[in-house]
């Protein structure tokens, strides 16, 4: 029984043209592609998502231009959820999954920290969304990093609540995470408007949208219910 829930759980959060088959991980080559994949147009990966991962990496190229959440969000996949430990992999894949599916579209100097808090609204569960937003969050320092953007988003300028300490040492990017902190952002912490913005659908879906533009706006995130708006 337990070893059916880790399958489960294992074929959540797979990287684009990923498949979960008779026990083993599987990427489907993109046409063209087959010869970087030793001709096949399904590569088998492996068994266990550290390996898969692995391989995959050996495999893939550097990604070109990074614009988006879901490029980078691509790229976290690909160079750094593999170095960690294998519980976390899955997890942390699974957390991806569900950021693409609400920020993916977004570019990387769009995201603010309402949006941040506008998701997590939305989310009926506080808990996993923000283990999702540590994940993004980390995402976007690994960003600054890499030389994609100057500044972080929204590190050290939201405050969620509800937090609490979890079962678990930390791991060494957290603590880098929290490290990085400035000073001012640390006094931002503080002051953060924790709930400022309400979410105006608390059981639809937080995915990223347009609004349309006029003096002064921006294009923040929206609710889509699955019909065009």
């Amino acid at each position: 029984m337990a070893g059916g829930r880790q399958i489960s759980e294992n074929k959540k959060g797979l990287p684009r043209r990923w498949r979960f088959m008779h026990g083993a991980y599987f990427y489907s080559v993109p046409p063209g592609q087959e010869c970087m994949w030793d001709g096949k147009k399904t590569f088998h990966l492996g068994r266990g998502l550290p390996e898969a991962f692995r391989k995959w990496a050996a495999r893939m190229e550097q990604p070109g231009k990074i614009h988006t959440v879901s490029d980078l969000l691509e790229r976290y996949l690909l160079e750094v959820i593999p170095k960690k430990a294998p519980k976390t992999q899955i997890e942390n894949a699974r957390h991806v999954r569900s950021l693409m599916a609400a920020f993916g579209s977004a570019h990387l100097y769009e995201i603010r920290p309402r949006d941040i808090y506008r998701y997590v609204d939305a989310r009926s569960a506080k808990t996993a969304a923000r283990r999702e937003i540590e994940v993004l969050s980390h995402a976007f320092t690994k960003a600054i990093e890499w030389g994609l953007i100057d500044n972080h988003p929204f590190k050290g300028q939201i405050r969620l609540e509800g937090e609490t300490p979890r079962d678990r040492y930390v791991e060494d990017w957290e603590v880098i995470e929290a490290l990085s902190l400035s000073a001012p952002q640390k006094r931002g912490r503080r002051q953060g408007p924790a709930g400022l913005y309400q979410a105006e659908a608390p059981d639809r879906p937080f995915t990223w949208g347009y609004a349309s533009p006029a003096a002064g706006c921006e294009f923040p995130g929206r609710w889509h219910s699955g019909a065009v708006s």
